[in-house]
């Protein structure tokens, strides 16, 4: 690994960083960064698609980027978290940003930049400098950015967008965006811009859905709402309809055609949702026969409801074990409850999630318990922990079970 790619990670790592502290007490506020992006980007008039919501961004950025790849164009996509590897977060044609050029935009025109002030920027607002950077130095025909939490006070805000997109809006970042969908919505829908055409989903959380017609309204721009997609889809996972259906919209907003649209979500794929890894497990791991690992990142209880549907209607009369591992900034108990209210649960293996925000597996055992104790449920489900990921999917490989899903949190898949 280049050693200078290296020390550009170290220089992000003593910033202020809310993925990894939580954001309980943050203070947001985009007038510093906006100066910045003006004056770094005001005669950039490359088209940005902005993508909020609380479930399927990173699904419906992947879609529209498909899409337009396979129009001939060349995309630029934002997105966060990453699973694996930083440089997920900034990609050309799904192509990763080299590291080489990570560093040298990070040595070279971030830090000098940041150095001047006396606030310092955050890690997050760094990120987002760095993708238009990135993006302009690649020529992009289009930007695809993801917000990173909400959107009134995201750091991608600071685009003007062609188009913007709210995903379906669930509670999730309670302690920062409010305790109601109302209020969440309302700081999803700061993303609207005036003019702006916006597009949601007919999926829509019919409170958020009234809040973004009255947002829309008043900065009069023009409110899409996307049909479910009805073609065929590579990945699995019915909510996906929804973003793809969302896709597709964004699509036919920029002209193209429906043959186009229709190729592009078809033949994406897309890591960590309702992904089946069997065959990567299988490699590392000997497995039963008949056994299928599937991983899904779902991180808040709209997630984990969309999971289970989902789950139901791909494998039906299915008992499935899971491996479990999730943030305490979440709302990890409802999560617990609603596998364990599925009817489908089998069995789970607690897992530590590879984060300071994860929650140990020994609590979570232990609150399992006690609910399943609650329920009459103690006995026909087993419940245990495990040392890591690899333990945990080594466990339950060759059990009764045809169905192991590994859920909780995306954090989960960098062990993969």
């Amino acid at each position: 690994m280049s050693q200078y790619f290296l020390q550009s990670i170290d220089y992000l790592n003593t910033l202020i960083n809310y993925e990894t502290r939580g954001t309980r007490d943050a203070e947001f506020n985009l007038e510093k960064l906006q100066k910045i992006y003006d004056g770094l980007f005001e005669k950039d008039k490359t088209p940005v698609i902005h993508i909020a919501g609380t479930k399927g961004k990173g699904s419906t950025a992947a879609f529209i980027s498909s899409v337009l790849q396979t129009n001939r164009s060349a995309v630029g996509v934002f997105s966060s978290p990453h699973l694996t590897d930083i440089r997920e977060r900034f990609t050309v044609n799904d192509e990763l940003i080299s590291k080489d050029l990570f560093a040298e935009i990070v040595f070279q025109k971030i830090k000098p930049l940041n150095d001047e002030l006396t606030d310092k920027l955050t890690y997050f607002e760094i990120l987002t400098l760095l993708a238009f950077f990135y993006f302009r130095l690649s020529c992009v025909d289009y930007i695809v950015a993801e917000v990173g939490l909400g959107g009134r006070l995201d750091a991608t805000n600071v685009v003007t967008p062609t188009i913007t997109a709210i995903t379906n809006i669930a509670l999730d970042h309670t302690e920062i965006l409010g305790s109601t969908v109302e209020k969440i919505a309302y700081e999803k829908a700061g993303i609207i811009k005036r003019g702006v055409p916006i597009i949601t989903t007919e999926t829509q959380d019919v409170r958020a859905l009234n809040i973004i017609k009255e947002i829309a309204e008043y900065q009069d721009a023009p409110l899409i709402i996307a049909s479910k997609y009805e073609g065929k889809l590579t990945v699995i996972g019915q909510f996906q309809q929804s973003n793809a259906g969302i896709a597709a919209a964004i699509a036919k907003q920029l002209g193209i055609a429906e043959n186009i649209i229709h190729n592009g979500i078809t033949n994406r794929k897309i890591n960590g949702r309702m992904e089946d890894i069997t065959n990567k497990i299988s490699a590392v791991i000997p497995i039963s026969k008949n056994k299928k690992i599937i991983f899904d990142g779902a991180h808040n209880p709209f997630a984990m409801n969309l999971l289970i549907a989902s789950l139901k209607q791909e494998f039906p009369h299915t008992k499935i074990d899971f491996i479990i591992g999730v943030l305490r900034d979440k709302d990890w108990q409802t999560m617990i409850d609603t596998v364990l209210n599925s009817g489908i649960m089998s069995g789970a293996i607690f897992v530590n999630a590879p984060s300071p925000r994860g929650v140990k597996k020994e609590e979570l055992l232990d609150f399992t318990k006690a609910k399943a104790a609650m329920r009459l449920l103690t006995g026909e489900i087993e419940f245990q922990t495990a040392n890591s990921l690899f333990e945990a999917i080594r466990l339950s490989a060759n059990d009764n079970d045809t169905i192991t899903v590994i859920t909780g949190s995306l954090y989960l898949y960098a062990d993969l």
